[in-house]
């Protein structure tokens, strides 16, 4: 068996690609020959352990190099954690491919799913699905629900879904491997497909606007009432909290 890995490295401590390299060459020794790994940012953390266990690998021009490849010059094109969205031409190219994405698919398909699942109250989980011409839309291996109680932030879904990324791949690949796993089509339902740039048009709300008066009325609301002594409480799924916030003051917009 043949075996591409596309990766890339992320911003948590659970260092996804990482964790998961270091899991597969462990279980796939004796096919060390037959794996190869395509770093699309060039981690240097990635890099380092592919070098100190000589493993072939690229970090530049991973593009070119995915679609420059032979027809079925690897059985297998596993993407771990890399934002390349693959076209039909490259993926036939392959007898197999799979994809990890921190969200219950086919809620918060695309970038960001962690901000989308908290904002659109979207269910929360992990999938790992096949790879079509459409994003995050092919059919499922298996996922998982990630139950968090409220409030919860963006920030604790982005770390409970990485870890749990991990947690499923190592829990289930064997499976998917020896086709124990059957694949299921994706639930239908209308749903957004995010990018990049929803995120930053979302990113800054302008409470000097008119549109939003109630948002800013609101804050002002909490702010009021932020003592020691008392907050202002806030009735959400029959359960009571109270409300305070951490505005700090920023010298610019945070995208640009």
């Amino acid at each position: 068996m043949s075996y591409l890995i596309v990766c890339a490295g992320d911003r948590s401590n659970y260092k996804v690609a990482l964790s998961i390299l270091k899991y597969f060459f462990q279980q796939h020794k004796k096919d060390k020959e037959n794996i190869f790994v395509c770093v699309a940012d060039g981690d240097k953390d990635i890099c380092n352990f592919l070098k100190k266990n000589k493993i072939n690998y690229i970090n530049k021009n991973v593009k070119n190099f995915l679609y420059d490849l032979k027809p079925n010059s690897y059985e297998w094109l596993l993407n771990i954690w890399c934002p390349i969205i693959y076209k039909n031409e490259l993926l036939k190219k392959f007898k197999n491919n799979l994809n990890l994405h921190p969200s219950y698919l086919p809620y918060a398909k695309g970038k960001d799913p962690y901000v989308w699942s908290v904002e659109k109250q979207y269910p929360l989980g992990i999938t790992i699905h096949e790879m079509n011409d459409k994003i995050d839309s092919g059919k499922l291996f298996i996922q998982k629900k990630i139950n968090l109680d409220f409030p919860y932030t963006g920030g604790d879904v982005f770390n409970h879904s990485l870890k749990g990324c991990i947690e499923l791949f190592k829990n289930n690949w064997k499976k998917i491997l020896e086709n124990k796993i059957k694949k299921k089509e994706l639930k239908k339902i209308k749903t957004k497909t995010f990018k990049r740039a929803d995120l930053i048009n979302n990113n800054l709300l302008d409470l000097d606007k008119k549109k939003n008066l109630i948002i800013k009325n609101f804050i002002y609301k909490v702010l009021s009432q932020d003592f020691k002594f008392n907050k202002l409480q806030l009735k959400v799924n029959n359960c009571i909290y109270d409300a305070s916030l951490n505005l700090k003051k920023n010298k610019k917009k945070q995208w640009n």
